[in-house]
Order: C-alpha cells, then structure tokens, then sequence
C-alpha cells in the first residue's frame, strides 16, 4: 500500500483518542504478514513533490476533505496545529514510535514466556492461577490483556484502555458471578479465585432463527449456560483463570 508517514501519524492520534494500549502507539508497519508498506517513513508532500516534478498523473480521494470524519478533522485541523507549535513534530512522532515500537517488542517476549511457564492452552482455552496474574506489575497485567484480546480476535480493533481498566479492576475484585464483555464475543466471568474468558456457544444456525430471538430468550440462555460452567469450574483446579474461545454466539448471526 501507498500509506505515508502523515498517515501513520494520524492512525497513532487517531488511537491516542480512543485510549489504545501501546500497540496503538505503533500505528501501521512497513511490514504486516503479507501486506508492505514501502513508503511509509516518506512525508506525503515528498511524494507529491516527486509526482509533480515528473509530471506522473495521481488522484485525491475527495472524500478526504470531509471534516464530519474524524480521521480528515485530525489531518485537517490537528496536524497543522500542531505543527506551528512543533516543526520537528514528525521527526520527533519516528523516535517515540521507534521506542514504542522496542518497548512493545520486549514486553511480547516476556508475555510469551510467562504464557509458556504460567498459563495451559486447551483447544482455545486458556488458564492460568489468579495469583500469577495478581502479581504482574500494572504494565504487563494491560499488555497481558492486550495480548489475549489480539489472540482471540487476531486484532486489537476497538480494544480500549477502559475496557482494560475495568477487566482489571474486574479480575481485582475476585468476586463470584460478575461478569464483563471483552469485546463483541468474549465473556469474562469471575468464579471462585479463577476468571474465566469465554463464549457462549450457539445452537445449530439452522434451528435458530435471527428473526425470533428476544433479548428476554438470550438472557436465559446465557444464565443457564453461566450455571452449567459454575458446576464444572472446579475441573480446572483451585485458583486458576480461564480463558475460552468461542467459535458461534448470538453476536455472530446475521442481523434480521
């Protein structure tokens, strides 16, 4: 892709707004699996400069003048601001993302092997003690759910630094039954000294219709199947967290 330095700039304040973690501070890569971004270290006007010189057509999505978009008011109006106060301001925007970058970097590994000494993977279900978690400075319990969120949805899209705040202060509290999304398909649930992160599974598609499901019908369903959990919890142990993935939820069918 033709991403720029001005685009990287306004992902990392575009997180900034959200409350992104510190992968939100990296914004995009040069390199991401299969995609590349050759120019993603060259400002924009570099570029613009270099196709005008010779004379090489290009074209400007209109749609980026709109102001009603967020991510236009902060290339628009933030930026420039910004850079009356700070001339250096994309200079000093490659440095902080490069610390952010290797800090990432370190904290990855170290979160790898204490997944490896500490937590058990069962077929998508992840567990580890709740003193274990308890005991992480502050810093790595955030990445940690950072990490676990990116595991199960393969992004950190949408993952806030509230809604890590509050799995946190839900993990601290310790108390049996009280439960938190984490995010659009995974449940967390505290039991008995163990957190649980988990789906609810889904009956078949076929004899489920969107259609007639109410709120009032999911909401029994889903106690029901907190009940059948809080009877097998004690199979994983005393003071462990549990971690599962949920493959068919009522937030996966199609919307009537």
């Amino acid at each position: 892709t033709a991403h720029t330095l001005d685009d990287n700039l306004e992902t990392v304040l575009l997180n900034k707004a959200r409350g992104c973690g510190l992968k939100g501070l990296i914004g995009m890569q040069s390199k991401n699996g299969f995609l590349r971004r050759p120019l993603l270290n060259m400002r924009k006007a570099t570029i613009l400069s270099f196709l005008s010189r010779n004379k090489i057509p290009y074209r400007l999505d209109s749609s980026n003048k709109d102001l009603t978009f967020t991510r236009n008011r902060i290339r628009l109006v933030t930026i420039p601001k910004l850079l009356k106060k700070n001339s250096n301001l994309f200079k000093d925007f490659q440095i902080e993302r490069l610390h952010a970058l290797q800090r990432y970097k370190t904290l990855q590994e170290k979160t790898k092997l204490w997944m490896k000494k500490f937590a058990h993977d069962d077929h998508g279900r992840i567990s580890f003690k709740f003193t274990d978690f308890i005991k992480l400075s502050q810093e790595k319990r955030h990445f940690l759910l950072h990490y676990l969120y990116d595991y199960f949805y393969k992004s950190t899209y949408n993952l806030s630094r509230t809604l890590i705040l509050e799995i946190e202060r839900l993990i601290q509290n310790d108390r049996t039954g009280k439960t938190k999304k984490f995010g659009p398909k995974i449940k967390v649930e505290t039991a008995y000294h163990q957190v649980h992160f988990k789906t609810l599974k889904c009956p078949p598609r076929e004899s489920l219709s969107p259609t007639t499901i109410g709120d009032g019908d999911l909401d029994s369903w889903e106690k029901g199947r907190r009940r059948e959990k809080r009877h097998s919890a004690g199979e994983y142990g005393e003071g462990k967290a549990h971690f599962a993935t949920l493959r068919e939820c009522a937030t996966c069918l199609p919307k009537a």
